[in-house]
């Protein structure tokens, strides 16, 4: 198979463990481009959280927001497949019975309820996601207004309790109109069915006339499920979740030896 695409995730794929790009990383994105290759982040992060992608120019197309967005660099063009109003209402309404932090993705930026600030500790947040909240989130006043007066790509919740986690799992397993992964511990992705990171993949390979089993997807955790199903070759880092490695058709490096060079030689080389 000649493929034609490659799609990263960010943390724990491409970002090393200090969660940077290496230069040997940035290195082979120029040599993707170089060759023709289009080299597509496909992340949960917002545009706003990944500063270092942004300014990269050796990198056009961004799937951003677990799949919720798709920016073209180039000519500024946003494909958005954000949750609809009623399902913002519904989901906010089964929420509300939950102890839950709430991070909202909006527009490319992320956003934290203003009250919520402190409490971080109280629901098991990891430090990537902390250092989001103080450095790059956007406080709000009133986070569930905002929610639904705009328009958002996906939400987050981080839970206290786990048996809550699980309750809540069980009514969005219920909701055939959702989709939700779970990258971090203690927590919750949920965007609308037509979005994910598959979709994104998918919405990105028409517009630019690739078949799926023409791109390679790489992730570590379970938010990638979609990505590496969708892709015609699936591959996980050797730090990768149980779950993420046991799917994959190759497992590869770790994320803190340059996986983005290690598929560079295997396949484009």
């Amino acid at each position: 198979m000649q493929y034609k695409m490659v799609t990263f995730d960010l943390d724990g794929t491409l970002m090393g463990s200090d969660s940077r790009l290496s230069k040997e990383s940035i290195a082979a994105i120029k040599e993707y481009k170089r060759r023709g290759i289009p080299f597509v982040p496909c992340t949960g992060r917002t545009l706003s959280e990944m500063p270092e992608i942004m300014e990269n120019p050796d990198i056009r197309y961004i799937i951003y927001s677990s799949g919720s967005a798709i920016l073209d660099k180039k000519t500024g063009e946003v494909v958005s497949h954000g949750l609809s109003d009623r399902e913002k209402e519904d989901l906010l309404s089964m929420l509300a019975h939950y102890k839950v932090y709430i991070l909202l993705h909006a527009n490319g930026n992320t956003y934290v309820d203003k009250a919520s600030l402190g409490r971080e500790k109280e629901h098991n947040i990891c430090l990537p996601v902390c250092y989001i909240i103080e450095h790059v989130a956007i406080e709000k006043e009133n986070l569930a207004s905002y929610i639904l007066e705009n328009e958002i790509e996906y939400i987050t919740v981080f839970f206290q309790d786990a048996k809550e986690q699980e309750a809540c799992r069980t009514e969005l397993l219920k909701d055939e109109r959702l989709i939700f992964a779970e990258p971090w511990n203690a927590n919750f992705e949920i965007f609308s069915k037509k979005a994910g990171k598959g979709n994104g993949i998918l919405t990105l390979c028409d517009k630019l006339g690739i078949a799926p089993e023409e791109v390679i997807a790489v992730g570590d955790s379970d938010n990638d499920a979609l990505a590496l199903k969708t892709a015609g070759r699936a591959i996980a880092v050797s730090n990768g979740t149980d779950a993420i490695r046991a799917m994959a058709d190759e497992i590869a490096c770790s994320n803190d030896e340059c996986v983005a060079r290690y598929v560079l030689e295997k396949y484009f080389m």
